[in-house]
This record gives C-alpha cells, structure tokens and sequence, in this order.
C-alpha cells in the first residue's frame, strides 16, 4: 500500500509541473484576463496596484498546487484508505474478535472459573455450613430456644393466661352430642368453655345388637292345641319388635305366649341399635304329628 502511493505522488508531481510549464508560457503569449489575480507586482513598478509600468501578474502557483492536491487527495488517496479501512482491517478485526477473543475468554471462563468456583463453593457449603453451622443452630435451638422459651411460655401460659382468662372447665373431657345409638365423640374444653367434639359418630359405626331366646333351641317342639311360649332378652339395642302369626310385641327384653297352636309356625326377633344397624333372630314352632289307632 506504501509503495503504491509513493508511485502516485511522483506521478502526480510530474503532471503537476508540466500543467505550471504550459501555463508559464501561455501567459507570454497573451494577457490573462479572467482567473485570480495575485496582488504581487513587478519590481520596478511604481504603484502598489501595478499602474505606473508594472505588470499585474496571475495567481501564484501556490494555489493551483492545494486545490489540486486537496481534489486528487479526497478523490484517491482518503476515499481509497477508508474503503480499504472499511473492507479489510474492520471486517478483520471484528470477525478476529469474535471468532477468536470472545469464544476463548467464554471457553476459559466456563472451564476455568465456573468450574473451580463451583467445586469450591459446594465443599466449602457441605462441609463447613451444613455440617458445622447447621449443626450449631439446630443444637443451640434445641438446647436453649426450645428447653427454655417453651418452659418458659407453658408456664406462663398455664399459671398467668388460664388462670386469668380461661374458663375453669378448660381442660377437661367433654363429649359430642350422641347419635340415634347413644354413641358419642370425646374432646376436651377450650380456653373459652367450647367443646372440641363437635361431630356426632355416623350412624354405621354403632354396635351390632346381641339377641338371645329361650329356650335357646331355635325350634320349639308341642303337642298340638298346646301354646307357643318363648322369651328374649338383647344387649348393644336401642329397640326390639317380635312379629309372627298373632303376635306384634316390642321391648329390649319380653316374652310372647300363643295359645292353641294347631300347626307349625315361626316368629322373629329383630333388635335395632340406633337408626341403621340391626340383627333377626327366628323362632320356629314345630307341632308334634297326632297318630290315631285304628
């Protein structure tokens, strides 16, 4: 690049100096009458304007050379080194850069401080905080916080706030409101007099009823014309009912008689405990068969 402005700054030059030879000799030839006029004067004129003999000579050369210079300047050399610049180092550099500094600095900062702050940060996090600090808290939290400052508020809470403002049955069992078997819930009295049982059991959870008969033979034997006689008694009920041919009795406990029975018949015991859960219990009558001599 050096060398080939060097080649037309001597080319330039040259064709600078015949352009000065040819105008030299034209203004031998004849007056120049447009064009700038220098204000230096021949040397033996009289006047300062060169109107006493002088002759008024044409511009210096001086200004032909810069206007020439500064045009061949802008028009080769400045737009040909921007265009270069532009084209060649920029274009250069950016894509060095970015191909080269960017992606090296990325890859040693991903493989070199990434990792070793990372395998540094964790041990030192496991080791010292987790197993020494936690460690410390939690005995400390222990051993102080929750021994003392829990004795501390239960008593306070027992001796000054309950005495104080709760109500005097705080404390003590109470139960739910029973279902249709008598089964209830426990709990226990809040500070303000409520229950903490406030839900009845379901009516599925109550007991089977328990029915025992007697005689405890489930069939009756008797002669025909006797009566049939039997009896029951149940546990875990909250009602019994006995029905069968001329009977309809209830109770959690009773007994039944009919008279006259001419043929065999059977009778149930069925005993509920609450609205839902219940058991049967059948008694059967049987009569002997009659046998006539012939």
């Amino acid at each position: 690049m050096g060398a080939l402005l060097c080649d037309r700054k001597l080319l330039f030059l040259a064709v600078l100096a015949l352009v000065l030879a040819v105008i030299s000799a034209l203004s031998y030839l004849q007056p120049i009458d447009n064009g700038p006029q220098s204000p230096e004067i021949d040397y033996n004129s009289l006047s300062p304007n060169g109107e006493e003999g002088g002759v008024i000579l044409p511009a210096s050369g001086d200004s032909y050379f810069e206007a020439a210079y500064q045009s061949y300047y802008q028009s080769q050399y400045q737009s040909t080194y921007e265009a270069y610049y532009q084209s060649q180092y920029q274009s250069t550099y950016e894509g060095y850069y970015q191909s080269q500094y960017q992606s090296t600095y990325e890859a040693y900062y991903q493989s070199q401080y990434q990792s070793t702050y990372e395998s540094y940060y964790q041990p030192y996090y496991e080791g010292y905080y987790q197993a020494g600090y936690e460690a410390a808290y939690q005995s400390y939290y222990q051993s102080y916080y929750q021994s003392a400052y829990q004795a501390a508020y239960q008593g306070y809470y027992q001796g000054y706030y309950q005495a104080s403002y709760c109500s005097a049955n705080q404390g003590q069992v109470c139960t739910s409101a029973a279902n249709s078997c008598g089964a209830v819930t426990y709990g226990t009295y809040s500070c303000a007099g409520a229950c903490s049982a406030t839900v009845a059991p379901a009516e599925s959870s109550c007991v089977v009823p328990v029915i025992t008969v007697a005689p405890p033979s489930p069939t009756i034997v008797i002669n025909r014309g006797d009566a049939c006689s039997f009896s029951w008694s149940s546990a875990n009920a909250t009602s019994c009912v006995v029905t069968g041919p001329g009977v309809n009795s209830t109770g959690l406990s009773g007994s039944v008689s009919v008279p006259d029975i001419t043929q065999s018949r059977s009778y149930q015991v069925r005993c509920y405990n609450g609205s839902m859960v219940n058991t049967t219990k059948t008694v059967n009558c049987q009569v002997n068969p009659t046998f006539e001599e012939i």
